[in-house]
């Protein structure tokens, strides 16, 4: 099993990304420590999270559907609930999973990270240079989220989709 964990010394925490045939290994092997993230499609299996301190679960499809056509990807009711649950967590360890742990998971794991950085006062191309630093060392997620996406942006409304949906996460600053 590839972990792809990390400790971001930016956010003081310990983050890791991992797909649906890893997560009960994974928890397995240190049981009770992770607050996990679990995404899913409408029509796959839930994960199995026994193993998880706690575990906040949402339901939705990919952009890319597992049948091949577009889904409808998160809601703003989701990335709340999400943030809720990572801002209840205080610094625990934080597991996103997802199907195949290279999209959904990784998108809203850099919706953390970006809503996270924020709360810390940074913004504009700081916060998105910080943001695109950090690398998962999982390769299919690395081909989502690369410094190739960051550059020449200057705020998150320039970026690409993937990118923008961390604003979602994130409040207007007055």
């Amino acid at each position: 099993m590839l972990k792809s964990l990390m400790f971001l010394e930016c956010l003081q925490r310990e983050m890791a990304v991992c797909h649906h045939g890893e997560i009960e290994a994974f928890l397995a092997d240190d049981p009770g420590r992770w607050h996990v993230v679990s995404i899913r499609e409408p029509d796959h299996p839930e994960a199995i999270l026994k193993d998880a301190l706690k575990a906040h679960a949402v339901v939705f499809e990919d952009v890319l559907s597992s049948k091949g056509t577009h889904g409808h990807g998160p809601k703003a009711t989701h990335l709340e609930g999400i943030l809720r649950f990572v801002q209840n967590s205080g610094q625990a360890p934080l597991l996103f999973q997802c199907w195949a742990g290279r999209s959904r998971s990784t998108a809203v794991a850099l919706v953390v990270i970006v809503k996270s950085l924020w709360d810390q006062g940074m913004d504009g191309p700081e916060l998105v240079r910080t943001a695109a630093d950090i690398r998962w060392g999982r390769p299919s997620a690395r081909r989502w989220w690369t410094s190739r996406e960051f550059d020449g942006i200057s705020s998150i409304e320039s970026a690409s989709p993937c990118v923008r949906l961390c604003r979602l996460g994130t409040n207007e600053r007055g």
